[in-house]
């Protein structure tokens, strides 16, 4: 007699209805004669199959999901993906303070962390040139595309050197454009609490489509206004964060806050005695009493310490600090120029995007792509005017000065920025159709990119009144 398991002969029975149920709703979806699924090129293949079905790691974001998420440009789209996260991206900000390939204010893509020139960049299938200037230029500036023209991206997180070169090693990005019968107009504008950093942007898009073919226009235009250091607090000057073993702070402690001093470069005038009694310590500096706290607070000065002939006289005004710990903290070099620098620097962009098919035959279409984009990128700095090749001079040649000692004048100078131009340009003309099973796409294209970096810096020749100068707190 054979026994039977209830609970097992359940579940059979259970399989067997479920996939009956399912064969019978695919004959009736055949039958009914239901859309297939629609075929594309993914990326990292030549063979045309199905997204869903590829063998390789592919990402998928939609332009939709991303402005859900208050996302505003291509960079920060791609910055979402897991193969970007962690990895180093070039960004408008990262190019302030680093030189960076393709110059102020380019943005980039990088995947797995092997840089952007590892990572390729394809445009509805097609290498994108690269756009930029100063030094290495190889990679695609994101800020050619407005999001606007853009329907998805496909992220293939897997090498494809194989297929498309050793630009490919770190995976491949594939944008896809937006087709189809639609007409918009955007206006977006982005304003912080504080002052500094806004956005503004105004795109229009005009889209046809028609039997045979369809086309599509975008213009677009935005500018991202300077972030300035002065425009936030948390930018103030730099402390040294040196700390005791004991875990309480060790930098030097300014007197007129009562916390770290600040840290920054410096400026005032370099001392170096040579004979003067009341020169302290080794080449220490004198600071110019700009806000009176030393006069008020009874700082001495080396007009109250000269009692030996040849000691060191100086206008009213000056006092001495940066000798000792101490009187590091008096030393204040809240500068300022250091409000005026950039933290992230004004970019404007404008660009126009078309793109256009026609169906030649029922089995030939005719296709084509142009987009123009002009980057503007400003950016603000300081600099120490460091004069050491001149070297320190006698006291005395300094108006108001005198003594056994030698004098350096350091000041800082706002004569130091930079402009980035970047004219990009890239036409795509092509046919595309197929012969029974086979497809076949031949296709033109040119990309030329402009680059002008300008950078202002101090002149060669100048002339100065020491005292005059330091008094007024301006660089010479």
């Amino acid at each position: 007699m054979k026994k039977y398991n209830i609970l097992g002969a359940s579940i059979k029975l259970a399989l067997c209805t479920s996939a009956l149920a399912i064969s019978g709703q695919s004959i009736a979806a055949d039958q009914e004669g239901a859309e297939p699924i629609e075929k594309v090129q993914v990326i990292g293949s030549r063979i045309r199959t199905d997204s869903f079905a590829s063998e390789t790691p592919i990402d998928i974001i939609t332009v939709e999901d991303a402005k859900n998420e208050g996302i505003k440009t291509l960079a920060d789209l791609l910055r979402t993906s897991t193969a970007a996260a962690g990895s180093n991206q070039i960004t408008s900000a990262m190019s302030v303070g680093y030189v960076t390939a393709g110059g102020k204010g380019t943005e980039t893509a990088s995947l797995r962390g092997l840089g952007a020139s590892r990572t390729l960049i394809l445009l509805n299938g097609r290498r994108a040139g690269p756009a930029g200037t100063r030094g290495q230029v190889s990679a695609f500036d994101l800020n050619t595309i407005p999001l606007s023209t853009i329907e998805r991206v496909e992220i293939l997180k897997d090498g494809a050197s194989s297929l498309y070169g050793s630009d490919a090693i770190a995976g491949v990005i594939n944008i896809i454009t937006k087709k189809g019968d639609d007409k918009s107009v955007n206006v977006d504008i982005s304003q912080p609490f504080e002052s500094g950093g806004e956005e503004q942007r105004f795109n229009v898009s005009y889209g046809e489509e028609f039997s045979k073919g369809s086309f599509r226009v975008t213009a677009d235009y935005k500018v991202s206004k300077e972030l300035k250091r002065g425009d936030r607090d948390f930018l103030n000057c730099t402390e040294r964060l040196l700390y005791n073993a004991d875990g309480s702070q060790a930098d030097p402690i300014d007197p007129r806050t009562g916390k770290a001093n600040c840290n920054e470069t410096g400026y005032g005038l370099w001392v170096y005695g040579a004979g003067a009694t009341n020169v302290i310590g080794s080449g220490p500096n004198l600071a110019y009493d700009y806000d009176g706290f030393f006069g008020a607070n009874g700082y001495d000065n080396y007009n109250s310490t000269a009692t030996q002939p040849g000691d060191l006289t100086t206008p009213d005004g000056w006092y001495p600090v940066s000798y000792d710990k101490e009187s590091d903290g008096w030393w204040d070099l809240q500068h300022p120029f250091l409000d005026k620098e950039s933290m992230r620097p004004e970019t404007e962009v404008w660009s126009v995007f078309a793109q256009g098919d026609y169906a030649i035959t029922d089995d030939m279409k005719l296709y084509g792509e142009l987009i123009h984009s002009s980057r503007t990128t400003t950016m603000s700095s300081y600099r120490q005017f460091w004069i050491g090749d001149i070297g320190p001079q006698a006291a005395d040649l300094f108006d108001g000065f005198s003594g056994n000692a030698y004098l350096m004048p350091v000041a800082l100078s706002d004569h130091y920025g930079s402009e980035t131009t970047v004219d990009y340009t890239r036409a795509v003309v092509g046919l595309e159709g197929s012969l029974g099973d086979w497809v076949w796409d031949v296709s033109y294209q040119n990309s030329y990119n402009d680059g002008e970096y300008q950078q202002q810096n101090l002149p060669k020749r100048f002339t100065c009144d020491v005292s005059a100068k330091f008094s007024e707190r301006r660089s010479m």
